[in-house]
């Protein structure tokens, strides 16, 4: 299997680049890059201690803290901590094991945690106008709040409270700096709460799982706007390793280089299976 990203790049310095100028020639449309529709300023920085705080007070000493990783795309009847700021912060803000949330929704909490109360009530108005919007809640919540129409390549050191996004928005995590991030998905280590990990682990979780890769990269190139044809064929290998349980990994793997290869698409992935944004917005 072709090993596209240097992850010591994580750890070197270098130039950041935006996903909206690495568009590669099968694609045909891009992010909007405006910043119009941010409701929060971007002049204040992560409130560090904030984040701290959350750490010492939901993660234990194994790692491993609250919530529930779910699939869900929107809150649900089940599901329905998110629902929770329709009126009441505090109660959003208290969680325990069993809160479902997915992992871009749990980042957003993690921010959210370190606002002050004015900006927190500005979300409190907005997000309940995003859930009741439907399909386009999950689209409000990453461009909206967590900025990924301005996601970059990930090519310079990451800071503490950086935004992590993996294949375009197919998992998302909150960093620690450097390679060390919080991640509510899964994975790795058989975990299915929030846990403290590392951008490799995340990473090596996702190129390792057959299921987990392929819907990764289908999501990446509907993201990028083309591929149409790379997509069919990734669609269509997942069918065929869903009908054989049997198929191994490496030869799944093998069939996706090929195709990668086939459709000219290796450097796009290189330049796009993680971005990140610098989350300036409090």
């Amino acid at each position: 299997m072709i090993r596209r990203h240097a992850l010591k790049s994580i750890l070197s310095g270098g130039l950041a680049t935006s996903v909206c100028q690495l568009k590669p020639s099968f694609a045909t449309a891009c992010w909007d890059t405006t910043d119009d529709a941010t409701i929060l300023p971007e002049s204040q920085t992560l409130d560090t201690d904030k984040l701290s705080a959350i750490i010492s007070r939901y993660i234990d000493d194994n790692g491993e803290g609250v919530f529930q990783w779910t699939t869900k795309s929107a809150p649900q009847a089940t599901n329905s901590h998110m629902h929770t700021l329709r009126g009441d912060i505090e109660n959003f803000l208290q969680v325990g094991k069993d809160s479902q949330l997915t992992s871009w929704e749990a980042v957003f909490w993690l921010c959210f945690n370190c606002l002050d109360r004015a900006q927190q009530q500005a979300f409190a108005t907005q997000v309940p106008r995003w859930i009741e919007s439907g399909t386009e809640y999950r689209k409000n919540i990453l461009d909206e709040a967590l900025g990924y129409r301005r996601s970059m390549r990930l090519d310079v050191q990451l800071e503490i409270g950086d935004i992590i996004f993996f294949y375009a928005d197919s998992h998302v995590a909150s960093s620690l700096g450097n390679d060390e991030a919080l991640s509510l998905w899964s994975g790795p280590n058989g975990r299915t709460s929030l846990q403290r990990t590392s951008v490799e682990e995340l990473f090596s979780f996702t190129e390792s799982n057959p299921e987990i890769y392929l819907l990764a990269l289908q999501r990446l190139f509907e993201s990028l706007g083309g591929g149409a044809d790379l997509i069919a064929d990734l669609e269509e290998l997942g069918k065929n390793l869903e009908a054989d349980s049997s198929m191994r990994p490496d030869v799944v793997f093998n069939r996706v280089d090929h195709l990668l290869q086939k459709h000219d698409a290796t450097k796009a992935l290189t330049d796009y299976e993680i971005t990140y944004c610098r989350f300036r917005s409090i």
